[in-house]
């Protein structure tokens, strides 16, 4: 999946299949996803959906919430302690 910032940065995200279900229908048009405990590593993969040197790893204890918006836009603000 590619998640994109305020500034229309794009960031490639991994997650395992386990957590498909839990995740799925925050990421829609108009919200604002807060998304913490999450991973960064470099994007070493073969395939790559974005030019990003990093991507964000989504774990079992990731947590996210959404906040609806007025601005037909989707932000993702990630918040790593």
């Amino acid at each position: 999946m590619v998640l994109m910032d305020e500034k229309n940065g794009k960031i490639q995200a991994t997650m395992k299949k386990t957590l498909i279900k839990r995740f799925v229908n925050l990421l829609t048009v108009c919200r604002l996803i807060v998304i913490t405990n999450f991973g960064v590593a470099q994007n070493k993969s073969n395939f790559r959906t974005t030019q990003h040197p990093y991507k964000i790893n989504f774990f079992p204890r990731t947590l996210s919430m959404s906040i609806k918006m007025t601005y037909p836009f989707l932000y993702i603000i990630l918040l790593d302690k």
